[in-house]
């Protein structure tokens, strides 16, 4: 059987060295995967932690902390961690009468009521994660 798929000396020093920065930020306690891949690769200067944030080196942990490589947001996606919200939340009020407008309020668009799933068309439903 034949693959298109070869792995030469580059491909394997590339691995090796993603492998070398998730040991490094493993074994430091702190270290963040952008301070690993600083230090793997010697970036130097004022932006190397913003540069190695940019890079798409490292490997990633699966409860997704540290995945996120910009300065401050290493838990951002991670397990059991909320999102941040940039705007405060608005939620249709559950006893609205199953309807749901097709538009800003003063457009004119119209508003679906239909909450029949046996017709067809579209369905207005509050609670979709009943059906």
């Amino acid at each position: 059987m034949s693959s298109s798929f070869n792995v030469n000396q580059a491909d394997l020093a590339h691995i090796l060295k993603q492998i070398q920065i998730a040991e490094l930020q493993a074994s430091t306690p702190g270290m963040t995967v952008s301070q690993a891949i600083q230090q793997i690769y010697n970036l130097t200067g004022p932006n190397a932690e913003r540069d190695a944030a940019l890079l798409p080196f490292g490997l990633r942990t699966v409860d997704g902390s540290q995945n996120n490589l910009l300065p401050g947001q290493s838990q951002f996606g991670a397990a059991d961690t909320l999102f941040p919200r940039l705007l405060t939340p608005k939620f249709l009020n559950d006893t609205d009468g199953d309807q749901m407008p097709l538009g800003p309020p003063a457009s004119g668009a119209p508003t679906i009521t239909n909450n029949n799933y046996g017709i067809p068309g579209s369905v207005a439903d509050a609670d979709p994660r009943i059906i």
